[in-house]
């Protein structure tokens, strides 16, 4: 599916729907309707030792050596900041790519939900509002023939963004939220 693309493919979203791929799911809670993602991905095997190096050397050697020498500089540990900053980042980012999640939860409170476990950042939305979902930041094609790697956005009152960085999962996401928007009705 291209960004600007909203044609839709009932029959297939809902045999999709039937034998979601690897990494994703569908289910309900009692009150809510949860569609999720993984973002858990082989990209943490690239991250985890770039994060390690980066983290280990700019902070043991900004902020190790002031701690061990038990000599505060505050020009070098304003320096540090933004190296702190990046491994923060790079931390955050290595761990989604391990175990993380995105949710779209459907109810009487909508959200998006992205995070792992029960720690993230959540940003809520009106499902009832929803005038269009589609995809957009990416142009090229994954190893199943389907456009994907890119953002998800959900618009209405709001727009809301949700990276996938998998292919079919995205494409998954993309067809369930397509499908779910014509038949759930708050």
């Amino acid at each position: 599916m291209n960004a600007g693309d909203d044609s839709f493919n009932r029959g297939a979203a809902e045999e999709m729907l039937r034998d979601p791929p690897k990494g994703t799911w569908i289910h309900e809670d009692g009150f809510n309707l949860i569609v999720g993602v993984s973002t858990a991905g082989p990209v943490a095997f690239l991250l985890l030792p770039f994060t390690l190096v980066w983290s280990g050397g700019s902070l043991l050697g900004i902020y190790g050596t002031q701690i061990y020498s038990g000599e505060f500089d505050p020009i070098l540990s304003l320096f540090g900041l933004p190296f702190l900053a990046g491994s923060v980042f790079l931390w955050a980012r290595t761990l989604m790519s391990f175990a993380g999640k995105a949710e779209v939860v459907i109810g009487r409170e909508s959200y998006v939900f992205r995070g792992i476990g029960r720690f993230g950042k959540r940003t809520d939305f009106d499902w009832a509002m929803v005038s269009r979902i589609y995809e957009g930041g990416s142009s090229h094609t994954g190893e199943d023939g389907q456009a994907g790697s890119g953002a998800l956005f959900i618009e209405g009152k709001t727009r809301v963004k949700i990276a996938v960085a998998d292919a079919s999962r995205a494409y998954f996401l993309l067809t369930a939220l397509k499908y779910f928007r014509e038949t759930v009705r708050l």
